[in-house]
């Protein structure tokens, strides 16, 4: 379970990231 939620997080972080670098529809998952 663990490691389930490393993933989710690094999914966001990842996200939010893109997000920040490339702002547009496809990364603006968080902000959505």
């Amino acid at each position: 379970m663990k490691q389930a939620n490393f993933i989710i997080v690094a999914m966001v972080l990842f996200d939010t990231a893109a997000t920040k670098t490339h702002p547009g529809p496809a990364f603006n998952t968080s902000n959505a």
